[in-house]
């Protein structure tokens, strides 16, 4: 198989197992082609059908809406120093009152207080 048929294949199955998870009563939310996946009852309908096609806004949508599901909190994961500019900008229309990116990979990880710096 090509890079992009894996890619194809385990990105549905990724977000399938994701919300299978017992996160502590933690929401995660997840795509699944246009479809949205939650690991607790949600009401999702506001976020489907899933058509963006830039994860960089489909990320500002899933922070809005759970501030609007009454989230005060939420913890980003992200490789993409671009989606964190994005998230320090729009922080204050999203709705949270503490937002914190962790942006990197591997042994290069950083804790980000996007509400300190948007601030």
């Amino acid at each position: 198989m090509l890079k992009g048929d894996n890619e194809k294949e385990l990105f549905p199955f990724l977000s399938i197992e994701l919300v299978k998870q017992d996160l502590g009563g933690r929401l995660l939310v997840s795509t699944n082609l246009q479809s949205v996946l939650s690991n607790k009852q949600q009401d999702i309908s506001g976020l489907q059908p899933c058509n963006h096609t830039e994860a960089d806004t489909l990320i500002l949508l899933h922070l809005t809406h759970s501030a609007n599901q009454g989230y005060q909190i939420a913890l980003l994961r992200t490789v993409d120093s671009d989606v964190v500019i994005l998230v320090i900008h729009w922080f204050a229309s999203i709705g949270l009152s503490e937002l914190w990116a962790c942006l990197g990979a591997g042994k290069k990880i950083r804790d980000i207080n996007i509400h300190t710096i948007s601030a």
